[in-house]
């Protein structure tokens, strides 16, 4: 359950603990999962406490833009073990957040600058983010990255600028222009440091599914072994592995086997093949932070099970195989199949990796087209921003354009929250009113960082 934009109350939690049980699974023990400043409840610590007295063993995940972690603060949030922390710092020194931030707590500028270290001294492992807007130098950038280095951030998430519809009718910066300028500042650093820098959205860069190292967590098995960024994964114990989640499951496999202590890597490395290899062991106290803090069946991640390589998600080989059901059911007519513009590298490379049974495309009238939404964003998933009006509009110049209406439009449901619903509070009827064409949603893998 998710909590919302009012301040819960510990008598709500109360309530809510005495009709939960954690073995059946009912009741509404509330979300310990915040996705907004939980520390605007001035009861978040007793809530968060108390929650973690009745789910021991429950992973709680944070995110806060850090003007409330003083020590006493950070001291009792480490006894709530297992816990990751989201940290929104957004500048690299305390006087940039003081100008760009504007934090409303007296002193939180100072406050979430001196919690990066108090994380790193109680051993709460945390993940921090910055935005790089415009009107802040990308030097700024660059000293945001070296800081998380110095105090073992797990990873740093750069999350690409952007407006939306509440943004001002200009356009504040060209994207095609400045983003090339934020992935230039990045990789002029990315060799020094040690942590892995995550761009959001991934797809920007990183334009393949193969098993495409962005770094690894510092002081991890795989860091130790060598491995760094731009590394290509080709196969696993003389096994190749294909792609991201391929080479994944692979590793998770061999993590949770504790009898195994070391994993062969063939590797390509500015195009020259590397061996390097892995040794691991299964036991916290042998290890250090921040890796030996994310170990454990509570936090069911990629970065403990990987042996601390990140690598990002990617698409899976049965979003394509579902895709080459839907298209089969309408054979013989035509069919209108949307990607996004970050996609569209995924949808051909795993077209091609499905090798003959993409000749499911043989059996229709079958068209592929970039849908390019109007509200565009940071943190994209596949298509996550489009809009079923988006999607009426292309389709109806398609229609001009072609002549011919398809008989059926589909694309990644991954625009679409659990209800069907779009950015704006649209749905597939709305689009099949608007056009006169049906519409099948692509169930699919969201891909993040």
């Amino acid at each position: 359950m998710n909590i919302g934009r009012g301040q819960l109350k510990l008598s709500e939690v109360e309530t809510r603990i005495r009709h939960y049980n954690a073995e059946k699974g009912t009741g509404l023990l509330p979300c310990s999962k915040f996705s907004l400043e939980p520390f605007a409840n001035p009861r978040c610590m007793d809530i968060l406490e108390r929650i973690k007295q009745n789910a021991p063993d429950e992973i709680t995940n944070i995110t806060t833009n850090g003007s409330s972690l003083t020590e006493d603060i950070v001291a009792r949030l480490a006894k709530l073990h297992p816990i990751i922390l989201a940290i929104s710092l957004n500048a690299g020194s305390i006087e940039m957040r003081r100008t760009t931030m504007r934090d409303h707590k007296r002193g939180g500028d100072e406050i979430a600058f001196h919690a990066v270290s108090l994380l790193k001294k109680y051993a709460i492992p945390f993940v921090a983010s910055y935005v790089p807007w415009p009107s802040k130098p990308l030097s700024d950038l660059i000293d945001m990255i070296r800081f998380a280095d110095e105090n073992d951030c797990m990873a740093l998430r750069v999350c690409m600028p952007s407006w939306t519809r509440t943004s001002p009718e200009q356009n504040p910066f060209d994207t095609n222009v400045y983003w090339p300028q934020i992935i230039a500042a990045i990789e002029s650093v990315r060799r020094d440091v040690g942590i892995s820098i995550q761009l959001m959205p991934n797809m920007y860069q990183v334009r393949t599914m193969v098993p495409f190292v962005q770094g690894s967590m510092k002081h991890s098995p795989a860091a130790k072994a060598g491995f760094r960024y731009g590394d290509i994964i080709l196969a696993i114990e003389g096994e190749p592995v294909y792609t991201r989640n391929h080479a994944f499951g692979v590793l998770q496999a061999r993590f949770q086997d504790e009898s195994i202590t070391q994993t062969h890597f063939d590797v390509l490395r500015d195009n020259q093949p590397v061996g390097l290899d892995v040794y691991v062991t299964h036991d916290p106290a042998q290890l250090e932070y921040p890796y030996n803090r994310v170990i454990g069946k509570a936090f069911d991640n990629r970065w403990a099970d990987s042996l601390g390589i990140h690598l990002s998600d990617s698409f899976e080989f049965s979003s394509f195989m579902r895709l080459k059901s839907l298209v089969e059911e309408y054979a013989g007519k035509r069919v209108l199949f949307y990607v996004s513009e970050l996609g569209q590298y995924y949808y051909r490379e795993g077209m091609e990796m499905i090798g003959d049974a993409a000749g499911f495309t043989e059996c229709c009238d079958y068209h592929v087209e970039t849908l390019y939404p109007r509200y565009w964003g940071g943190n994209v998933f596949i298509g996550d921003l489009w809009t079923f009006r988006d999607m009426a509009e292309q389709t109806q110049e398609w229609i001009e354009r072609n002549g011919v209406k398809p008989d059926v439009v589909i694309a990644p449901h991954t625009f679409m929250n659990r209800a069907g619903r779009d950015l704006i509070g649209g749905c597939s009827f709305d689009f099949e009113r608007a056009v006169d064409v049906e519409f099948r949603p692509l169930i699919c893998t969201q891909v993040g960082i």
